[in-house]
């Protein structure tokens, strides 16, 4: 029983020990990493991997951020490829001159779809628009509502030189009522409207989609297919 018990101990020795070694060599592995990011100055994470080396933090811990910063370094050397990309976007006339190779696709031509595709145009994207309706500005009864644009929609409307087109086809806000029917069948107009921006405007939602369409179509690189 004493033999037995000596030979588990000696096994259980050696065991740790031999843990202890891996442990170490892993150790000197991590720090070798470590000292070499800081010394090409390349690391993004540069103050954590000191403080990590100087307190003698785990090697885990360490580890951890190394993977970290090789992932961030596999995302800011990674090249998108144009053929794989289906995003909301467009092409302007200046970018399509760029020969940037980006391309991509909009599945919907509504105001969000093409209000898309112009902003991402001015950034070098060659796209086609795919809309299932015939024309761009076709009445729809079922989204027969008005848009809003207030000063929020007008930062859109005036970085692409919008704004006028669109107030040619809209109502100023504090020039407009609103009807309420009420449950007797009463009519009551509200004046002025609930909105205080004195710039806002109501735009029927067909007469918006033909102020973006007639931009998109300024735009050579747009390919619009309804």
């Amino acid at each position: 029983a004493h033999a037995h018990a000596r030979a588990h101990a000696h096994a259980h020795a050696r065991a740790h020990a031999h843990a202890h070694a891996r442990a170490n060599a892993h150790s000197q592995r991590v720090g070798k990493q470590v000292r070499g990011l800081l010394s090409s100055g390349s690391s993004t994470h540069t103050h954590e991997l000191r403080g990590l080396l100087s307190s003698g933090s785990s090697s885990t811990q360490t580890h951890a951020l190394l993977r970290r910063e090789a992932m961030q370094r596999k995302l800011r050397t990674k090249t998108p490829k144009s053929s794989s990309h289906i995003v909301a976007s467009t092409s302007s006339a200046s970018a399509s001159a760029s020969g940037s190779g980006l391309s991509a696709v909009v599945v919907g031509g509504g105001p969000a779809g093409l209000a898309s595709a112009i902003s991402l145009s001015s950034r070098g994207w060659d796209v086609t628009v795919l809309e299932k309706s015939s024309s761009a500005a076709v009445y729809q009864p079922a989204k027969a509502y008005l848009y809003l644009i207030d000063s929020r929609g007008r930062k859109f409307t005036d970085r692409y030189n919008l704004t006028k087109a669109l107030a040619n086809k809209a109502v100023l806000a504090l020039n407009s009522t609103i009807t309420r029917c009420m449950p007797d069948g009463q009519l009551v107009n509200v004046v002025p409207p609930m909105f205080p921006d004195k710039e806002a405007h109501w735009i029927p939602r067909e007469e918006l989609l033909q102020v973006l369409h007639d931009e998109v179509k300024q735009r050579p690189n747009i390919d619009v297919k309804f």
